[in-house]
């Protein structure tokens, strides 16, 4: 699976490592399949390489997208004069609170 990594411009791109993968699904390559699938390796990476950017923008305008809407949320009629420094904190509170849950307390 490294070897379908887009890190480096596909770095560890080894064709025979994912000729062997694709062995592994018989049902989904039958010989013809494998065949095609065979020839075409080299420019399906080729082209997956060019077109990292538009691979990787579905996933950042998704994380954009959560923010927004947590921000609607967040302000509202009743917080609509609230300043920007405590909106941005009560965001990232909001947004990362994956994180915020491995944040201890104070011992004292």
């Amino acid at each position: 699976m490294g070897a379908l990594s887009p890190c480096d411009s596909f770095a560890q791109f080894d064709k025979s490592k994912l000729l062997k993968l694709a062995k592994l699904y018989k049902y989904d390559f039958d010989d013809l399949a494998f065949i095609r699938f065979k020839d075409n390796l080299r420019f399906l990476i080729t082209l997956a390489s060019k077109m990292k950017l538009a691979l990787i923008l579905p996933v950042a305008t998704a994380s954009v997208e959560r923010c927004f809407s947590k921000m609607k949320l967040l302000k509202t009629d009743l917080r609509n004069k609230t300043g920007d420094d405590f909106l941005n904190d009560a965001l990232l509170c909001n947004v990362e609170t994956e994180a915020l849950v491995k944040v201890e307390n104070e011992k004292t």
